[in-house]
């Protein structure tokens, strides 16, 4: 049977009480200034916490206003016996979101194109590199 430590009662203590675990950091051995200082940086990092917490539900609350104007705008224009595909990329604290939506075969076939998924296009370096070489060529025999 586990004895459960009384709570502590020292201010230093109380702050670093792990949520839900009911133990403390053994911070006795530590100078005043060494524990204010880890006191410091612990609020500090539920502080970066919070803020990333929160600012993961703004990046949600953004993407679902985006996809619910991006759901109306295709019915919208479904209703109007127009096809339409509207497509985004976008980088959050969420990750990468990719949305395709519309009535046509290209949204229902849910592939971004190369720009969307923001890979480079490399075919105008291959055959600007095709050219020059071919320059280069023909200046060769020229010159000999």
């Amino acid at each position: 049977m586990r004895s459960r430590l009384a709570p502590p009662t020292d201010p230093l203590q109380k702050a670093l009480v792990r949520q839900g675990e009911g133990a403390a950091f053994d911070l006795s051995r530590l100078s005043e200034a060494e524990q204010q200082e880890i006191v410091k940086q612990y609020q500090s990092g539920l502080i970066d916490i919070r803020h990333r917490a929160d600012q993961m539900k703004v990046d949600v609350g953004a993407l679902s206003a985006l996809l619910r104007e991006f759901s109306d705008a295709a019915a919208e224009n479904s209703g109007n016996n127009t096809s339409v595909t509207i497509t985004n990329t976008n980088d959050t604290s969420l990750g990468r979101t990719e949305i395709i939506v519309g009535n046509t075969a290209r949204a229902q076939s849910g592939k971004l194109s190369r720009s969307q998924t923001g890979e480079t296009d490399w075919t105008p370096f291959i055959i600007g590199g095709g050219a020059i070489a071919l320059i280069l060529i023909v200046l060769i025999i020229v010159a000999n």
